[in-house]
């Protein structure tokens, strides 16, 4: 990247509202490579987010946690001593012999800088297998709840492994707004199919009126719509959440309750199928998680696949 460039990046983050920029660098990335090698040794350093409770974060998305899968199958876990500003060290030993699919799962509790992988001096190849990519936006559902502190056990990790799918995330835990910037972001990434999980942000904080929502939905489809015309968008209304199921946050009768989110959402998608767009889809979230089963939530509202119960989403998303 040249200096313009990263000066014009700058300067396009310094618009955005610190709150959604600090969420952004938590996203959860993993690292995939193909190697014989037997050691696996990264170091990186965590630092604050900017705009955002750091405290707060760390309850939502788990602790600073490293997880190593081999050839698909998990191999164990690594939680260095969390020093923010300061370099450390995570090591993976004793691995089996013989090349393999490596994956190193980051955590999505901290902003991270990477700074050096190293090996036991074996050639290191990139994947090499041709797969289809997955782009997926979301609340902190998608982005990483407390799901026992593992990155990979969010919901779109289990299903772009079941589904061996090349995995986008582009979830923002409590900062899922339809931002037009996401939008324009997603609408430049190649991709073969993209979910989009929304409305539980805007409708608990009072964000949006009906009619703004609409606007906002609509627009933020249409924006995709730019760079993927033909792309499958698969919407997912809101899963399941008691205290806000029949009504609003706040008064007025603009505001809505989490029902009257997911008829906007519904009229709004048949009214862009009837405008002729055959590849807008929809999943109804109490389908997923309904009334009665809160037990696979951690705090009402954060799904946990801790469970082999919270496992049975995946079936429902993995094929729509």
């Amino acid at each position: 990247m040249c200096a313009d460039e990263d000066d014009e990046r700058q300067a396009g983050r310094a618009r955005l509202d610190p709150g959604l920029v600090a969420i952004a660098s938590c996203a959860a990335v993993r690292i995939r490579l193909e190697s014989a090698t037997e050691l696996l040794v990264l170091t990186a350093e965590a630092h604050g987010p900017e705009g955002a409770d750091a405290e707060a974060l760390r309850r939502t998305a788990g602790p600073l946690e490293y997880e190593l899968y081999i050839d698909g199958k998990f191999f164990d876990r690594r939680l260095p001593k969390e020093e923010v500003g300061s370099p450390h060290e995570v090591r993976f030993a004793d691995l089996p012999s013989g090349k393999k699919l490596l994956e190193m799962f980051l955590p999505t509790s901290r902003p991270l800088r990477l700074s050096r992988l190293e090996t036991d001096g074996s050639e290191v190849l990139p994947c090499s297998q041709p797969r289809r990519t997955w782009l997926c936006y979301g609340s902190s559902i998608s982005h990483g709840g407390p799901s026992a502190g593992r990155a990979s056990c969010i919901w779109p990790s289990l299903v772009a492994r079941a589904a061996d799918v090349k995995l986008v995330n582009m979830g923002f835990g409590g900062e899922c707004y339809l931002d037009p910037i996401v939008a324009r972001t997603m609408r430049d990434i190649k991709c073969d199919v993209i979910t989009l999980e929304v409305g539980i942000n805007i409708q608990t904080t009072a964000a949006m009126t009906r009619r703004v929502f609409r606007s906002a939905f609509e627009g933020f489809v249409e924006t995709l719509r730019e760079g993927h015309p033909k792309v499958p968008i698969v919407v997912i209304s809101p899963l399941w959440y008691g205290p806000l199921e029949d009504r609003a946050p706040v008064g007025g009768s603009s505001f809505m309750s989490l029902k009257d989110l997911r008829s906007c959402l519904l009229t709004s998608i048949d009214t862009m199928k009837a405008g002729g767009d055959e590849q807008l889809f929809y999943i109804d979230g109490l389908t997923l998680l309904g009334s009665g089963e809160e037990k696979m939530l951690f705090d009402k509202l954060l799904e946990s696949f801790a469970s082999d119960e919270g496992r049975g989403l995946i079936e429902h998303v993995n094929d729509p």
